[in-house]
């Protein structure tokens, strides 16, 4: 898939960081817009939000520094969607990768469907696995800012009650694994 945009957020991160961001940036800059905030915003819902603020996309995608897409997950996730116009989101499954090595794939035992029911009990769609498509975000709003935690999880059941959601049960991402997760 080559119609995409990416924004980097950093959120006060180091000046390595920062270097590395704007050789990114000044690489591709049709594609690459670099957000550089100078303190921190302590959650990553802040990041996510000013950079759906710029938006100008069609579809979104959301990395974790310590995550890596698949080459395929944008062209597959955005063939999903343009096959299921209903859809408002469709999430993949992630795969585990710890030192290095890969883990496995996360939560195979997780419900394939949207169940709102389980969804409640169990926090089974990461935000690192959706693609959601610009309206969603019209309709329902951003993420929400007051919560400094489990900001995804309030996230995916506001687009439940509004949209349909889809699993494509492939594994799109690599997760990575490490003391702060799982």
């Amino acid at each position: 898939y080559k119609s995409w945009i990416l924004y980097l957020c950093d959120d006060a991160g180091s000046a390595e960081t920062k270097k590395l961001c704007e050789q990114y940036a000044a690489a591709d800059p049709d594609r690459v817009r670099y957000i550089r905030n100078e303190t921190n915003w302590a959650n990553v819902t802040r990041g996510r939000n000013t950079a759906l603020l710029l938006g100008e996309c069609k579809y979104y995608v959301f990395m974790d520094d310590d995550n890596t897409m698949k080459p395929a997950r944008l062209s597959e996730q955005v063939m999903f969607l343009l096959d299921h116009n209903e859809a408002g989101m469709v999430w993949c499954q992630s795969e585990g990768f710890r030192d290095g090595q890969p883990c496995g794939v996360l939560r195979p035992n997780a419900p394939k469907i949207y169940d709102r029911e389980q969804l409640e009990k169990d926090n089974y769609i990461d935000s690192n696995e959706i693609m959601v498509k610009a309206q969603v975000f019209e309709q329902i709003g951003l993420f929400d800012e007051r919560m400094n935690a489990l900001e995804d999880w309030d996230f995916v059941l506001r687009v439940g009650n509004r949209f349909t959601a889809y699993h494509q049960p492939k594994p799109l991402i690599y997760y990575g694994l490490h003391g702060a997760n799982r």
